[in-house]
C-alpha cells in the first residue's frame, strides 16, 4: 500500500502559481517571457509569467499572452501601450529588435496589474485586465536592442559597449639627413735630409795632390 500526503502535495501543486488569485492589484515583475505562436498558428506572441512580489500572495503566478496582431490596429494600439508601460517604450521600437529581442529585454521588468477571473474549459484563470507601470521604484530605461550588431563596440545580445577613443597620433617631425663630417687632414711630418758621408780616403784640403 502506497501512502500519499495529499494535502502536502496539494500544497506543492498551489506554489506552483496555476490556481488563481483574487481579483484585484499586483505588483508584478516578468519571470519569463517566451516567442511562440498562437493556437491557430496564424500570429505571433510573447507568452509572460508574472511573478507577485508582495503581499499574502508573494510567489504567485500571473500568465499573460502578449499577441501581436499587425491587421488591427487596435490590438496593435494596446501591444504598444503595455510594451511602454514596461519601459520599452518607442524609442526602444525605433531600433526594430526582433520579437524575440522584445521578449528577452521584458524579462526582470517590473509593472503594476490589474487582474479578474474568468472561467476556461471549465477552469478557473486569472485574466490581465490592465498593465501599468510599477507603483513605486525607479523610472525604467529602455535598453538598446542590438539592431546595430557587429558594429564596433556593439554586442550581439545587447546594449552598445561605449568605446573610448585612442589618442591623437602625433606627428612625427621629418628627420634632417646628418651632414657627412669630413676627417680633419693630418700635414705630414717633415723631412729631415742628411747630406751623405764623405767618400772614404778624402781628406782635408790639405791633403789634395796639387
Amino acid at each position: 500500500m502506497t501512502t500519499v500526503s495529499w494535502n502536502d502535495l496539494k500544497k506543492a501543486a498551489g506554489e506552483a502559481g496555476f490556481d488563481p488569485v483574487p481579483a484585484g492589484e499586483y505588483d508584478v515583475v516578468v519571470d519569463s517571457a517566451t516567442v511562440k505562436p498562437t493556437s491557430d498558428g496564424r500570429k505571433s506572441q510573447i507568452a509572460t509569467q508574472f511573478k507577485i512580489e508582495n503581499g499574502p500572495h508573494a510567489g504567485k503566478k500571473i500568465f499573460n499572452n502578449f499577441v501581436l496582431s499587425p491587421d488591427n490596429p487596435n490590438a496593435l494600439a494596446f501591444f504598444f501601450r503595455h510594451m511602454s508601460a514596461l519601459g520599452l517604450n518607442d524609442a526602444y521600437f525605433t531600433a526594430n529588435p526582433s520579437l524575440e529581442r522584445v521578449a528577452a529585454d521584458l524579462t526582470g521588468r517590473r509593472c503594476r496589474v490589474t487582474v479578474s477571473i474568468r472561467e476556461w474549459n471549465d477552469t478557473q484563470r486569472n485574466q490581465v485586465d490592465t498593465i501599468k507601470p510599477p507603483a513605486s521604484g525607479p523610472a525604467q530605461v529602455a535598453p538598446s536592442p542590438a539592431a546595430t550588431a557587429g558594429l564596433p563596440g556593439v554586442p550581439a545580445t545587447g546594449s552598445p559597449v561605449p568605446v573610448t577613443p585612442s589618442a591623437p597620433a602625433v606627428p612625427i617631425a621629418p628627420q634632417v639627413p646628418a651632414v657627412p663630417t669630413v676627417p680633419a687632414v693630418t700635414p705630414p711630418a717633415p723631412v729631415t735630409v742628411t747630406a751623405p758621408p764623405a767618400p772614404a780616403g778624402l781628406g782635408t784640403d790639405d791633403d789634395l795632390p796639387f
